[in-house]
């Protein structure tokens, strides 16, 4: 099994990508990128549109592991029968099956903290927001990951800056705070039950509040907002 191979007549060497996108287009598009790459691959491609017809393919570990790299799409339609509820739900079946594969996030999203959260929660090689890849920068993305290197793209590198510096918003009364209010505890309770004063609890909110960019609404909205980002 190969998952990068060089001949002995010529310097190209091989690789075998899979692309979980529900955007055949945008995939397309990344093919065609790759084809022309200026680092002597040669690139051959599979494609899976939705979670499903790509669970069928990360469950199967030999076939898995022939692929150098996987590409997932993060914002992809749920596959509740198989308990997937985006792309990302399958890189933990990868990283099991197939540890020498390549795994990078390919995403619409440009929010910060979901960005973040990526990096914490798993292991990824790379991690490419859309708007911020050309053909260049997806060869070299390609490039740097079969090198062993991790490759983010401009958003992402901004974000792990920015997240670094205030990632200590999220300490854990603040994240209780948040746990509790998305279980319907009102907040003149929560002094109490998290035994410090209410003006803690005022001055903790607001910077909850910063953080997740929240200007306008109450607790609902900041409940809504971490839910979104995956924080409760």
């Amino acid at each position: 099994m190969h998952l990068l191979t060089k001949t002995k007549q010529q310097s190209t060497m091989n690789i075998k990508i899979l692309f979980i996108d529900d955007h055949p287009l945008q995939v397309e598009g990344c093919k065609v990128a790759l084809q022309s790459n200026p680092y002597g691959y040669e690139v051959t491609f599979d494609a899976a549109y939705d979670l499903t017809s790509a669970y069928k393919i990360v469950n199967d570990e030999k076939r898995i592991s022939d692929y150098g790299i996987v590409f997932v799409d993060k914002r992809m339609p749920a596959a509740p029968n198989l308990g997937l509820e985006d792309g990302t739900d399958l890189i933990e079946i990868i990283q099991k099956k197939a540890i020498s594969t390549k795994i990078a996030v390919l995403t619409t999203h440009t929010e910060y903290l979901i960005l973040f959260q990526l990096t914490k929660k798993y292991d990824l090689n790379g991690l490419l927001v859309k708007s911020d890849v050309n053909s260049t920068t997806l060869a070299l993305a390609v490039h740097e990951m079969m090198q062993d290197k991790q490759f983010f793209t401009r958003t992402a590198i901004e974000c792990m800056k920015d997240m670094a510096e205030r990632e200590h918003v999220l300490d854990f009364y603040n994240r209780r705070i948040i746990f509790y209010l998305s279980q319907g505890i009102r907040t003149k309770n929560l002094a109490e039950l998290m035994n410090v004063s209410q003006s803690t609890i005022e001055k903790r909110k607001a910077q909850i509040r910063d953080y997740l960019c929240i200007k306008k609404g109450g607790d609902p909205e900041l409940v809504a907002e971490s839910r979104r980002l995956g924080l409760v």
